[in-house]
């Protein structure tokens, strides 16, 4: 079977073209995209009128004069094989931390950008079996659960931008097989000194952890490329099963809430991947690892305010009636741990009180003499303790509306908290 038929199948059995639409290939110069953008331009051709045809590229400034002439090889190649072309640039600092990250943002962005700016519907890569093997290996190594797995998929949303399609019809072909069409095809491609560097973290797994392993299993990157797919199919499933408690999350002010009822109520895999979604709707930089999801998941058979950090900058925290997960910069202001452990009871006085939390209470005539006051009718002394299932309480100030404290104020006369 030929390149072009592998990329027709992909095209045909994932349904990654509509008819009619309008298309971005990203190129780099670099032998996987100038392939790619070579077959779509020969899938074109043999489909006149089903698709039309874009192409964009971006400098990202990390190698000078060299980047600026891959850029400009990638615009004349375009013109000769008739694709119009559009060029991008951006200046990232190559020696600032988290460069690949940094030049990935950058990447999609522009794309994005690109796509928008000619009305495309879809844009596609040229990820390959290679990147799949690398990609499931690194978030292996990272730390990762089913989703993890299931890396890179034929046909996903583009990255920050859930209007735009991305695909990646080449995920079932060899590197070794675009080198080889690119021979066969005679097709220039530009080489890129910055993926022979094992200083960074993808290249360093292409050049030594696969080659190493792979004397344990020389079919090693199918081996991957496998369990990928196998993941895939779970994740399909379990993604399926968690939809309908997903549809009842919100997110507002940066924030997303995670009904604590529900939330509890699913199987614990469930919870990871209903929080993993959360996490996902929130734009962040790095995904939590699995261990972070799990110790978010297991906030919910905790107490009220428990709460934990997670990666790329975000916290989750168990409120009354909801698991909130948010960025830490957003994060409220009062303690994160609970001010009273479960099944706590402390006896509050007039004179200041201290919680086990650090905060203190006392119990006064009036409210707002301090940062936590319960004050009773007859200046009775108020025994605090842990909500229990079913209780609530009607604080004063809210017209007979009645709430699910933290702790629950309990003395010989009506006891009021705030």
């Amino acid at each position: 079977m030929t390149l072009v038929d592998s990329l027709r199948y992909a095209v045909r059995d994932h349904r990654l073209i509509p008819a009619g639409s309008v298309g971005l290939v990203a190129v780099s110069g670099g032998a996987d995209s100038m392939a790619l953008l070579h077959l779509f331009v020969q899938h074109q051709r043999a489909h006149p009128g089903h698709y039309t045809l874009y192409a964009a590229t971006l400098d990202h400034g990390l190698r000078g004069a060299e980047s600026a002439a891959d850029a400009a090889f990638v615009e004349e190649t375009c013109a000769a094989w008739g694709v119009p072309c559009l060029h991008g640039k951006t200046d990232l600092d190559p020696s600032a931390p988290g460069v690949e990250g940094r030049a990935r943002t950058a990447r999609y962005a522009f794309l994005a950008q690109s796509a928008r700016q000619v009305g495309a519907s879809w844009v596609a890569t040229a990820h390959h079996a290679d990147d799949q093997a690398e990609t499931v290996l690194m978030r292996v190594i990272r730390g990762t659960g089913v989703r993890g797995l299931a890396a890179m998929r034929p046909r996903s949303l583009l990255p920050d931008a859930p209007d735009l399609t991305l695909i990646r019809p080449l995920l079932g072909v060899r590197r070794t097989d675009l080198l080889a069409y690119c021979a066969q095809q005679n097709i220039s491609f530009r080489h890129d000194p910055t993926n022979d560097d094992p200083t960074y973290r993808r290249n360093w797994v292409r050049a030594i952890a696969i080659p190493i392993l792979a004397q344990a299993n020389p079919a090693l990157s199918g081996a991957l490329t496998r369990l990928a797919e196998a993941a895939q199919t779970d994740d399909d499933l379990l993604s399926a099963v968690v939809q309908p408690f997903i549809d009842t999350i919100s997110i507002r002010n940066g924030r997303a809430h995670l009904p604590r009822a529900g939330l509890s109520a699913l199987h614990p895999a469930l919870r990871v991947r209903a929080i993993a979604w959360a996490c996902g709707q929130l734009a962040i930089d790095e995904p939590p690892t699995f261990d972070h999801l799990r110790a978010a998941a297991a906030l919910s058979d905790g107490t009220t305010g428990g709460a934990v950090e997670l990666a790329g900058g975000l916290y989750a925290r168990l409120d009354h009636d909801a698991l909130v997960i948010g960025r830490s910069e957003t994060a409220p202001d009062y303690p994160p741990a609970p001010w009273l452990p479960t099944e706590a009871v402390i006896i509050v006085s007039s004179q200041w009180t201290p919680l086990t939390s650090g905060q203190s209470a006392r119990w006064a005539d009036f409210p707002g003499a301090g940062v936590v006051d319960f004050y009773a009718d007859d200046g009775q002394i108020i025994t605090l303790r842990t909500l229990r299932p079913g209780e609530r309480i009607r604080p004063v100030g809210l017209s007979g509306h009645s709430t699910c404290p933290p702790a629950l104020a309990r003395s010989s006369s009506p006891a009021h908290g705030r």
